[in-house]
């Protein structure tokens, strides 16, 4: 599980904070909760990564994602390329859906080929995810219909998929996470050629057609489709992109990464003028940088959260009942709201003199981190993914480089975030909660007994094919509110 190096462990920081923080092993935290997942990585180049460092491919940047929620997984496949993290997979570059040839570096598989010779998966693996990028090398910009021919491929590869799946290959709840791809802009001559911009686009359009139309239906509603083609900015911000690393993927200003200067990501077959180096290779005009693929993980990381694959709602039980501090204290005022979120807590991430809010999910374990200037949001991004068994205790500047950090507790152990903005640069053991105390009361007469709320009221309604997991009142409003999961997913709703 995680990483080769780590498959029992996450590393959390007991040392004093240091410009080289100090790592030591600690039995291992889970800080979303999720079914153990058991991954993999399937398709060409895109997949396999490009380039010398762990960080030129997704499968890296995937992992690295995994590990900051916490989450259980083992990635699978009789491949394993690139070191410092579980690298497992089988991407073998220049391969086709349901093409095999061979070129001047050798003999490509196609990938319903290995399948059926069993080359995909070592003995035991019985993969429960599948994330399939593939596409990319059956476009050939001379030919604009050329996209019809890789749907074709990418159909005969999802029929050979089905029928390993009925045969026990794939897990009986196998869900396959299917891109639509991120646009290559490479010529046959290896020039910019905005027209496969074009045809690409033309595929990704047609790959809900292929869904459609295969021959097992029960297979087909397994599979979800995942825009690689128009990520928004703001997904990749809530998954933990730095602020400074949105304004690289972002040419124009939009919502989107702009994978190429001038596309319009609403109609990504016009417009297309060059490639945007920050993720696109300069010259290449098909494979992603270390950001670009740090880009793509990302939003697999995402589409496994919106899949219900990450979290099962069944928040780890405290084993020492004493009570933690009240959960999420109230944040100082003046601060706007977010959608979907509440304001947990203020503090000044930034030094800039001014409050600024960490916010939390209503459900889920996603927190966002907003910093204001004169009033105004001026920096946005997606902190780590914390479970509801961690509370918020409060902010103060742990390790006095001016800006305010963020404190949690969790079963009586506290921690900290580092905070540099929006960045967390660590997450640290500490002995308890932020030390400033209020300014003791000259006349010690007690407070009065504060009211208690009212019990919440109303009746919770049940739902087809979902089961009831927990009831409270989780917005405050006096209503009794209920957790349901969907029978056979995991999924929750509230």
């Amino acid at each position: 599980m995680g990483s080769k190096q780590d498959q029992d462990h996450r590393y959390v920081s007991h040392s004093a904070v240091s410009s080289t923080p100090i790592f030591e092993t600690l039995e291992a935290r889970t800080l979303f909760s999720a079914t153990d997942l058991s991954i993999l990585s399937f398709g060409d180049s895109i997949t396999f990564g490009i380039g010398p460092g762990p960080d030129q491919s997704y499968r890296y940047h995937l992992t690295q994602a995994l590990d900051r929620a916490g989450v259980s997984y083992d990635m699978v496949g009789a491949l394993d390329d690139g070191s410092g993290f579980d690298n497992d997979h089988h991407a073998i570059s220049g391969a086709r859906a349901n093409v095999s040839y061979t070129s001047s570096s050798g003999y490509r598989p196609s990938l319903v080929e290995s399948l059926r010779n069993g080359d995909v998966l070592e003995s035991g693996q019985n993969p429960n995810v599948v994330l399939l990028h593939i596409g990319t090398n059956s476009i050939n910009p001379a030919f604009s219909d050329s996209h019809l021919g890789a749907l074709d491929e990418t159909r005969a590869l999802l029929e050979e998929m089905a029928d390993q799946w009925r045969d026990g290959t794939f897990a009986s709840d196998v869900r396959v996470l299917l891109a639509e791809i991120i646009p290559g802009g490479r010529s046959a001559e290896k020039t910019f050629s905005p027209e496969r911009v074009a045809i690409t686009d033309a595929y990704n359009r047609g790959l809900r057609g292929v869904i459609d139309g295969l021959s097992d239906q029960a297979f087909a509603d397994r599979i979800t489709l995942v825009d690689m083609q128009s990520i928004r900015i703001q997904d990749l911000a809530d998954a933990g992109l730095s602020s400074a690393k949105q304004a690289q993927v972002n040419t124009d200003a939009d919502a989107y990464v702009d994978w190429f200067e001038g596309i319009d990501e609403t109609d990504p077959g016009t417009n297309a003028t060059g490639t945007n180096t920050a993720v696109m290779l300069d010259n290449d005009w098909l494979h992603p940088t270390a950001l670009g693929y740090e880009v793509i993980g990302l939003t697999w990381f995402n589409a496994l959260n919106d899949a219900g694959l990450l979290d099962d709602g069944n928040p780890t039980p405290d084993p020492d009942p004493t009570p933690d501090p009240d959960p999420d204290p109230t944040p100082g005022p003046g601060l706007p709201g977010l959608d979907g979120h509440r304001l947990v807590v203020s503090g000044d991430f930034d030094g800039n003199g001014e409050l600024d809010g960490l916010y939390r999910a209503f459900s889920g374990g996603g927190t966002q981190i907003q910093l204001f200037d004169n009033g105004s949001v001026v920096a946005s991004a997606g902190g780590y993914a914390m479970d509801q068994t961690w509370s918020v205790t409060g902010s103060q500047d742990h390790d006095n480089d001016g800006d305010d950090d963020v404190y949690w507790v969790r079963n009586g152990e506290h921690f900290v975030w580092l905070m540099d903005g929006t960045s967390i640069r660590a997450m640290v053991a500490v002995d308890g909660p932020p030390t400033d105390s209020p300014t003791p009361d000259p006349d010690p007469t007690p407070d009065p007994e504060p009211t208690p709320d009212p019990e919440p009221s109303g009746d919770i309604p049940e739902l087809a094919n979902y089961t009831i997991e927990a009831t409270g009142d989780f917005n405050a409003d006096g209503n009794l509110d209920a957790v349901y999961r969907r029978t056979g997913f995991g999924q929750t709703s509230v």
